[in-house]
């Protein structure tokens, strides 16, 4: 029966599925170069999901993580976590450790699911594989960051921001405002508010220019972004002080408004 006025895709019985695994048994093909097969196809058409899954039940490491790396972004912007955990334990664990890309990339589910020290452990491991001042060192500092605000670590968040800053090269544009509003956000709760506005007005102008990827959101807008973070700093001007507010001086803003960004 098909699916889709173009007649490409055609929905079978259940049991027409265990005929063929059946004849695979009995005729003793060996199904990986099938599976590896199925995930290049499937890629070729967009259905990267379905081919991640192919390429693990073939054994192809390499393949699923850079299917795994591609979608990452996406998958985090709409909550996959679990999916994500899954397909990341199917893969060895030394292939894992072996690849700083990917133990990075790991980092993230197991932040947004709870696990910081487990994601620590594989930051660690990039860290080491991972040449000094390199994108990746940077990559890596951006997340250290992010998970020491998850912790509630300001010092560490403010400490790591900085240093991602000062050592981010000038083509990695997307990464430079999920650092700064990181930084604002970690000066705003210690209490910096003049440094918490010049890190968010950074953000602003960066995000004017690129189409930014926020590690709690996925990709965004830049222009949405841009206008969140007018909208709080203009905001901040015409409050007054009372039991909601934190921060001292000209500027200040309601704490739940800079997370809630």
């Amino acid at each position: 029966k098909p699916l889709d006025p173009g007649h490409t895709w055609y929905r079978y019985h259940g049991l027409f599925r265990d005929l063929l695994l059946h004849q695979l048994q009995i005729q003793e093909v060996v199904a990986g170069p099938l599976h590896r097969r199925a995930a290049a196809w499937l890629e070729s058409h967009g259905h990267l999901g379905e081919a991640v899954e192919h390429a693990l039940a073939a054994g192809d490491g390499e393949t699923a993580g850079a299917l795994i790396d591609r979608q990452l972004a996406g998958m985090l912007k709409h909550g996959e976590i679990a999916t994500l955990i899954a397909w990341f334990r199917r893969l060895p664990d030394e292939f894992i450790r072996s690849s700083p890309d990917l133990s990075i990339d790991y980092s993230w589910p197991l932040i947004f699911a709870g696990e910081y020290a487990v994601a620590e452990d594989y930051l660690a491991r990039a860290d080491a594989l991972a040449a000094p001042d390199s994108p990746l060192s940077v990559h890596i500092l951006t997340v250290r960051a992010y998970l020491a605000r998850c912790r509630g670590d300001v010092r560490r968040t403010i400490e790591y921001s900085e240093l991602a800053l000062q050592r981010l090269p000038e083509t990695l544009t997307e990464v430079r405002p999920i650092l700064a509003v990181n930084l604002g956000m970690a000066y705003w709760h210690s209490g910096q508010m003049a440094a918490a506005e010049k890190a968010l007005n950074q953000a602003l102008r960066e995000a004017q220019r690129v189409s930014i990827h926020l590690p709690a959101g996925g990709a965004m807008d830049a222009r949405l972004f841009a206008e969140d973070v007018g909208k709080a700093l203009e905001g901040a001007r015409h409050l007054d002080l009372d039991p909601g507010i934190v921060g001292t001086g000209d500027t200040v803003l309601p704490a739940h408004v800079v997370p809630a960004m």
